[in-house]
C-alpha cells in the first residue's frame, strides 16, 4: 500500500514489512471486531478504520511496530504524523454526517473550517510540524490547488 522514509512497507495483508525482511502484524485494538487499513505515507505510521464490538466506527493509529498507538470512536483517519497526530473524518454530534478534524491521542478533535483538507478529492499530507498540505480539486475537476492548514 505504501512505503515510508525508513523503508518499511505497509502491506494490504495488515502487516508491515521491515527492510531486514521481518514482518510485523498490525494489532487489533481491544473492543474492535474487524478493521481495514488506509495507506499513510507520512511517517510509516499506519492508520485504519475498525468496527467496534458495540457498533460504530473506530479510527485506529498504529506504531511502526504494529502496536496500537490510539483509537477514537466515531472517526475515520486519513493520515497521521510521527507523533500520532491525526487528520480525518469525525462524526458530527448534532446532525448526521462527518466533518474533517484534527486530533491527537487525547483531547477533542478540532474541526477544520470550510474549505477543509478533505472537502474535495485530492492528496493529503500531515507533516510533523502539524501543517496539513492538500491537493484540492474543484468539484468540476477543472482546477487544482495546493492548500495548507496549520493545526495546533
Amino acid at each position: 500500500m505504501s512505503i515510508d522514509e525508513d523503508g518499511r512497507i505497509l502491506l494490504t495483508s495488515k502487516k508491515m514489512l521491515y527492510p531486514d525482511g521481518t514482518l510485523h502484524d498490525l494489532q487489533t485494538p481491544a473492543g474492535v471486531s474487524s478493521f481495514t487499513i488506509t495507506e499513510s505515507d507520512n511517517s510509516g505510521r499506519p492508520v485504519g478504520s475498525g468496527t467496534a464490538v458495540s457498533g460504530g466506527r473506530v479510527a485506529i493509529v498504529w506504531n511502526s511496530d504494529g502496536s496500537v498507538l490510539h483509537t477514537r470512536a466515531g472517526a475515520y483517519p486519513v493520515a497521521a504524523n510521527t507523533a500520532g497526530d491525526t487528520v480525518g473524518l469525525v462524526e458530527r454530534t448534532t446532525t448526521t454526517g462527518y466533518d474533517t478534524g484534527f486530533w491527537g491521542a487525547s483531547g477533542a478533535p478540532v474541526i477544520f473550517p470550510y474549505p477543509d483538507p478533505l472537502a474535495a478529492p485530492g492528496d493529503i499530507y500531515l507533516g510533523d510540524n502539524n501543517i496539513v498540505h492538500a491537493l484540492w480539486v474543484t468539484d468540476d475537476y477543472r482546477n487544482t490547488y495546493w492548500a495548507r492548514w496549520s493545526c495546533s
